[in-house]
């Protein structure tokens, strides 16, 4: 899954103050969601990321956890769209 039905950014209407005048304005801001990583079931953490690249994601933290030496260590792959 590359997106989310959220998408990666999610607009706000914000209000700025600047120089005691008031401007209301629409902003994208990056979405996040959790993502919990599970090896052979058990939980090995749980993140906060964009909704995009989840595989690669996954893959970079294993690596730079430790817990794996290279992608190919990694021998299936699902992603479970959660409820966000």
């Amino acid at each position: 899954m590359e997106n989310s039905e959220r998408g990666t950014q999610t607009e706000f209407e914000v209000v700025r103050m600047k120089n005691g005048s008031r401007e209301t304005l629409t902003v994208a801001v990056a979405t996040e969601v959790p993502c919990t990583i599970d090896i052979k079931g058990a939980e090995a953490a749980t993140l906060m990321c964009t909704p995009s690249h989840l595989k690669e994601f996954a893959v970079g933290f294993l690596f730079t956890s430790g817990m794996i030496q290279r992608a190919d260590d990694v021998q299936s792959f699902s992603c479970d769209p959660i409820r966000w």
